[in-house]
């Protein structure tokens, strides 16, 4: 009675190290899972900032020759595309804590329990 006693402990104490070393290793798992995750996220978000940056820089510059030669003055319609881009920016530093801020961390909130 007593060696069966001694046995099962020895199983049970092994059962609950297989279990804890499982455990580990799914933890293990999950944090690299979210670290990839937050990775490709971060340089697919940079790859599209770039991107969109090139599309605004090229479509500031047509509208900006478009306007000077409807204007036949090229200062006034580079003027007038740079005073668009300004009032954008005041608009986006102004409006930044409603607009910007909750959209960035609802998408991280997300992807933290994805």
């Amino acid at each position: 009675m007593e060696n069966e006693v001694g046995t099962s402990s020895r199983n049970i104490t092994k059962d609950v190290g297989d279990l804890v070393d499982t455990y580990i290793a799914l933890a293990k798992a999950n944090v690299t899972q979210k670290a990839a995750d937050a990775a490709s996220f971060s340089i697919s978000g940079l790859f599209m900032a770039a991107l969109a940056f090139f599309v605004i820089l090229f479509a500031g510059l047509a509208l900006g020759w478009w306007l000077g030669e409807l204007l036949s003055s090229m200062i006034a319609g580079f003027l007038i595309v740079s005073g668009i881009f300004v009032v954008l920016l005041l608009v986006l530093i102004f409006f930044k804590d409603q607009l910007i801020h909750p959209i960035i961390r609802n998408k991280i909130v997300k992807k933290a329990y994805e």
